[in-house]
């Protein structure tokens, strides 16, 4: 099996942007649209272009985030550097929620760290509660009251029932849109991450939520699944130098030792000693080509109950894990542990 990477919007478009600049990638006006040069001027950050470049390099199969206009990505794709993943729409406004499908998808606890990264801290109790109570289930008719209240401003003149009935419906959809937003963009994600059958890179926040198991030692989970960490030790600079590197051998048995770390870790075999020794030698094999700058750990895993993980500690926090959520929660949970964060977990 093939295990890829989904890089999500600044990660994907950092790329597009580079290939772009380098003339591997197309634009309709050439760069000079107003739309395109705002995409361009925000998507030219270069710590994301970095990270961007150090995925592509690494990962054989490269999935990148469909929402873009304008840049045409067809000849890396026909040359198998990316593929485009059929996600559906960008807001799918007309799903219909299921606690069931969330917590079976895994997109609980990173859904509650964006929640309350935003100011909107709630417990996955609340969050159930609220979908169970159907608080999603008409959201697209409060986007519709909101604009027919907007409209009858604009179209009858400002009254005080027409004020009242547009601050009702703003009300309304500020109760709704940040559950439905952070539920839609981690849903995506995790589709993202199921089709790659690997990582996903994007920019999730690390927050804290509740223990499942409501006990009392260890009570909050660290939610920022897999972070890679080292990555940027990779010589490379350019798109260019990204496209030569993939075929280089030792990049070849990087990719060997690292699915086969995704692999275990999908299939839920909690062998800390065997994980860390992969992590070791998919490192080891770009040190020794000398494509890397210094050894170190390629990654950490964070998303388990407590704290991130440290490689010298590794086996310590999976018993950790399994203590407390229990062996089958902890695989089940492991589901969205695939999601990478790029940031900073301290």
């Amino acid at each position: 099996m093939t295990y890829g990477v989904y890089l999500d919007e600044p990660y994907a478009n950092a790329l597009i942007v580079m290939a772009f600049n380098e003339g591997y990638v197309h634009a309709y006006s050439d760069g000079k649209s107003d739309y395109e040069k705002n995409f361009i001027a925000e998507f030219s950050d270069p710590t994301k272009t970095q990270t961007a470049l150090q995925y592509l390099v690494l990962r054989q199969k490269v999935l990148i985030h469909p929402y873009f206009d304008n840049f045409d990505v067809k000849p890396l794709v026909n040359d198998g550097v990316f593929s485009v993943p059929d996600l559906g729409p960008p807001f799918d406004t007309g799903r219909q929620w299921n606690w069931d499908e969330i917590e079976d998808n895994g997109i609980t606890y990173p859904a509650l760290s964006i929640l309350a990264s935003e100011g909107l801290p709630i417990t996955a109790e609340e969050l159930r509660q609220s979908i169970e109570g159907g608080l999603l289930d008409d959201y697209i008719e409060r986007i519709d009251q909101y604009y027919q209240a907007e409209a009858a401003i604009i179209v009858s003149g400002e009254s005080a029932q027409r004020k009242k009935n547009l601050e009702d419906a703003k009300a309304q959809l500020a109760r709704r849109t940040p559950i439905f937003s952070a539920l839609n963009r981690v849903s995506k994600v995790v589709a993202a991450s199921e089709l790659a059958q690997g990582t996903a890179v994007w920019d999730c926040p690390t927050g804290k939520a509740e223990n499942p198991t409501g006990g009392k030692e260890g009570s909050e989970l660290v939610v920022a699944g897999i972070v890679m960490n080292g990555l940027n030790r990779i010589r490379v600079q350019s798109f260019s130098d990204a496209l030569d590197l993939r075929s280089h051998p030792a990049i070849q048995e990087f990719r060997q030792e690292f699915d086969g770390m995704l692999s275990m870790f999908r299939e839920g075999e909690l062998d800390g000693p065997a994980i860390k020794k992969r992590i070791s030698r998919a490192n080891r094999a770009v040190q020794l080509a000398k494509l890397a700058d210094s050894a170190g750990a390629v990654l950490t895993i964070t998303g388990i109950p407590a704290m991130a993980w440290n490689p010298a500690s590794i086996g310590v926090t999976i018993a950790g894990a399994i203590m407390l959520v229990g062996a089958s929660a902890a695989r089940h949970h492991f589901k969205w542990a695939l999601l990478s964060n790029t940031g900073s977990t301290r």
